[in-house]
């Protein structure tokens, strides 16, 4: 009888540590990824991205790749997260957030004190400078002080927008960053504030385009993954997986295959 109720109490205790051990560790669950993700993270997001801003977000061969594009898709799978894109208009990316539309917006989404207030963002996984574009044959403009009363195309709600406002420009306003670059090209605009990186690829596909890059900005500009406030866990994990792409080098690979620079150092 002695024997039996030690044997219980063995029983009970070993079973009893294999619970507290079991409770001590984060459910894990796998996604489509096959790789683990936790019990707190969502099986699935929905991601907006505009899908007309080469090389950061475009179409290639039917499908939708870019470095903004596969920096998110490579942190959703070191989360075990399955990832679903939806294209739309940049001044539709943040509304679509909003208006739950989307989970997150990767887009080239400048981490700004306004933006920080209002929602919950990544940490950031590139930097980047922008440049002032005129025709070839533009001898008036050299500089972003020459800006004042002369016409600049961008997208409204664009970073380098502000810097064309702030300069006294008149905004010719685009749905998206290309047509920026086209405007100015057909003297429809005068100028032109946008991504060193984006205008370094429209020309490798508009080679023979009248277009030069006068000044460039002295502060870099960065990139970072948006979420809503409520979703603030989820944009931390998504950080935590920036994080790894940069330690085991991916973030890196990633930029000078779709940059052509690594844009990383210094985030």
């Amino acid at each position: 009888m002695t024997t039996s109720n030690t044997l219980s109490r063995r029983t009970f205790g070993r079973a009893a540590a294999a619970l507290l051990a079991v409770a001590a560790v984060p459910a894990l669950f796998f996604g489509a990824t096959g790789e683990a993700r936790a019990a707190n993270l969502p099986e699935s997001i929905r991601v907006g991205t505009e899908g007309l801003y080469a090389p950061f977000s475009y179409i290639a061969g039917g499908k939708l790749t870019g470095f903004d594009v596969e920096v998110a898709r490579a942190a959703a799978a070191k989360l075990g997260i399955a990832i679903e894109f939806t294209t739309a208009p940049w001044d539709s990316l943040i509304a679509g957030l909003d208006a739950g539309r989307f989970d997150a917006v990767f887009n080239q989404v400048v981490p700004t004190e306004p933006r920080r207030a209002k929602y919950a963002l990544t940490k950031s996984y590139m930097v980047e400078r922008g440049v002032l574009v005129v025709r070839t044959d533009n001898v008036g403009i050299v500089s972003f002080d020459n800006l004042s009363g002369k016409r600049a195309a961008g997208v409204l709600t664009a970073n380098w927008t502000d810097l064309v406002r702030e300069k006294g420009a008149t905004l010719v306003p685009v749905k998206e960053g290309s047509l920026a670059f086209q405007l100015v090209a057909s003297r429809r605009a005068d100028a032109t504030v946008n991504s060193e990186i984006a205008f370094v690829d429209y020309m490798k596909t508009h080679g023979k385009a009248p277009l030069k890059a006068v000044a460039r900005t002295t502060e870099g500009s960065e990139a970072a993954g948006l979420f809503r406030k409520k979703d603030a866990e989820l944009a931390a994990a998504f950080s935590r997986a920036i994080e790894e792409l940069k330690a085991d080098g991916t973030l890196a690979k990633l930029s000078v295959k779709f940059l052509g620079v690594d844009a990383t150092p210094g985030i």
